[in-house]
């Protein structure tokens, strides 16, 4: 393992708020840690996809770019041979 990467922590599933007691005070903690990790999770997904495609966008006019500029260079090439 590089010094970098870190081993994610794991938690057990546990029951829903809609599945627990609301006098169990352990419970309804515990139902509301893990509602938040997983919004959390779907959030990070969705910015992820987000970037994932600005950077695909990027890519994809750097290489427009790239072939415009690079076309009348192979042109010339080619009737120069």
């Amino acid at each position: 393992m590089a010094s970098w990467e870190y081993t994610h922590k794991e938690f057990p599933k546990v029951p829903t708020l809609e599945e627990i007691d609301k006098s169990d005070v352990e419970a309804v903690r515990a139902a509301r840690e893990q509602q938040v990790r997983e919004y959390w999770i779907k959030v990070m997904e969705i910015r992820l996809n987000c970037l994932k495609n600005t950077i695909q966008e990027k890519n994809d006019k750097t290489r427009l770019v790239f072939i415009k500029d690079i076309r009348p260079m192979y042109l010339n090439l080619a009737k120069s041979l």
